[in-house]
């Protein structure tokens, strides 16, 4: 399996000197302010692509990272290093639907597309990794949608959409 086969190499990569200062929670660190300044509700291209260019960069030092303990029972800088993993994925994910996604509508407030727009948009995002690899600086992206169902078998739950008014 390649999950496995990736795991292994990053248990017996040796530890960088370039990266040596830098760990996994001073990535988590820079992951968690990219994400709140450049992906929050009010957001934009220029912030949606400035994110994903940290994220290019968090995940080429992610992809360099070593770990000290090589154990694989009670090893909690491996669980930390694979949720780390989780959450660089997700915000990938979350930054690619986001620059795809060219309208406003509930939590997104794009200030470039400030109108909801239900004839482009009336859907659910999808992110689709490609080509998943063990660099994540290489994976491929691919945005996809899928209709919303707004007729269900339980009358009460067949809602009109509006606009959510504040």
């Amino acid at each position: 399996d390649g999950k496995i086969d990736n795991l292994r190499k990053v248990l017996n990569r040796e530890p960088s000197s370039e990266n040596s200062v830098k760990n996994i929670f001073h990535l988590r660190s820079d992951l968690q302010k990219a994400n709140e300044k450049n992906l929050g509700v009010f957001r934009n291209q220029t912030l949606i692509e400035e994110n994903l260019e940290s994220l290019k960069r968090i995940s080429g030092e992610f992809e360099s990272l070593s770990l000290k303990n090589k154990s694989l029972a009670w090893n909690d800088e491996l669980v930390s290093y694979l949720e780390f993993e989780n959450l660089l994925l997700n915000s990938w994910a979350t930054a690619f639907a986001a620059l795809n996604r060219q309208e406003t509508r509930g939590a997104h407030y794009r200030s470039d597309f400030k109108k909801r727009d239900d004839e482009k948009f009336f859907h659910h995002s999808l992110v689709r990794y490609k080509n998943i690899c063990d660099k994540i600086t290489q994976n491929e992206l691919e945005f996809s949608a899928r209709r919303v169902r707004v007729v269900s078998e339980i009358k009460e739950l067949n809602l009109v959409p509006e606009i959510r008014k504040y």
